[in-house]
């Protein structure tokens, strides 16, 4: 599997383009346990989707992302504003001081992390009442026609697939890696896509191959035959179900 910290810095224009947000309902969830103008870490910001989200709320927010064409990408999107902080770091050395934070949230991030690592870095930077939040859109892979053929799509041309795919961690590490009042909020997204949005979509995806592989050209061609047998009024539909992991970090806990 190719460096975490590098692998989508060809993808970043499609990443900021098509990649799904998430349900009000996750922020307000994240809300209740919150103070009014509260301090939040978000960690492995990417291009500032979530970021985006927790700032119209009129939070605190300081961006972690190690990955320059992604931090640079949140900078254009979101720079400027005065409760906003980016900054180069990892999750596992935020470079940021302890005890900071009322949140330390990892949007659609926590799988390409140390967790071990990572987890006793949030430990140190939230505040004794603070909390971490970790978050995945998982896409539905065989709730609709379309969405087995995309599925089947994805295992017959994604470089590495398997091994990326963040649904690994729905065997109960993630509920032994979090205490305190733990919680599992779910939530129902959806995206709408002519073709072109669901190229996009397909090609933000660090699995999928870019233009130069063998199988790019095959995959975009297969693509489009699912596509015009599924599309409804020149649309298909992505369908996710957000999930919420909500607690403090366990001592010593992690994947190694």
């Amino acid at each position: 599997m190719s460096d975490p910290l590098t692998r989508f810095s060809n993808r970043v224009a499609d990443y900021t383009r098509y990649r799904p947000g998430y349900p009000d309902a996750i922020l307000d969830r994240l809300a209740v346990r919150l103070p009014e103008h509260p301090t939040v870490i978000d960690v492995g910001a990417g291009t500032g989707i979530f970021a985006d989200l927790m700032l119209q709320r009129g939070w605190t927010v300081h961006a972690v992302e190690p990955n320059a064409p992604m931090r640079e990408a949140c900078a254009q999107r979101l720079g400027g504003q005065s409760d906003l902080s980016i900054h180069d770091g990892t999750a596992e050395a935020t470079g940021l001081p302890d005890s900071c934070a009322d949140l330390v949230v990892a949007a659609q991030a926590f799988h390409w992390f140390d967790s071990y690592s990572a987890l006793r870095e949030f430990e140190r930077l939230l505040r004794p009442d603070g909390f971490v939040a970790l978050i995945w859109n998982n896409r539905q892979t065989a709730s609709t026609a379309f969405l087995v053929d995309y599925e089947n799509l994805l295992q017959e041309f994604a470089t590495d697939y398997r091994k990326v795919n963040h649904q690994r961690f729905g065997d109960g590490r993630l509920e032994s890696m979090l205490a305190d009042g733990f919680e599992l909020i779910i939530s129902p997204n959806i995206q709408s896509f002519d073709f072109e949005g669901l190229r996009g979509r397909l090609l933000s995806s660090s699995y999928a191959p870019a233009e130069g592989h063998v199988a790019h050209a095959p995959m975009l061609r297969r693509l489009r035959e699912i596509f015009d047998q599924h599309a409804r009024d020149s649309l298909v539909e992505l369908l996710y179900t957000t999930e919420l992991y909500i607690g403090r970090p366990v001592a010593g806990a992690g994947l190694g």
